[in-house]
């Protein structure tokens, strides 16, 4: 059935689905675990300076996603425009 499935079913290239990913992206993800990771490790406060770090980091990821989106929507968008 294994060899049925890997000779039949297409097969997709690791990291193929977000080819809007960038260094930049990483960086925001990496500095938002750290954040999270102080947070959690200060007993989860729901307020304070953790907090807002915390929730100040979470959304300049969030935005910077969706940013990067529309600008790979954006651009394929304009690839398919006619000259």
């Amino acid at each position: 059935m294994r060899t049925a499935g890997d000779a039949c079913l297409p097969q997709i290239r690791v990291g193929i689905e977000k080819h809007w990913w960038s260094p930049e992206l990483e960086e925001l993800k990496q500095q938002c675990i750290s954040v999270v990771q102080i947070w959690r490790n200060s007993g989860c406060p729901r307020s304070g300076s953790i907090y807002e770090e915390r929730i100040k980091a979470k959304l300049r990821y969030k935005c910077a996603i969706k940013d990067a989106i529309l600008a790979a929507d954006f651009e394929f968008n304009d690839d398919l425009a006619p000259d």
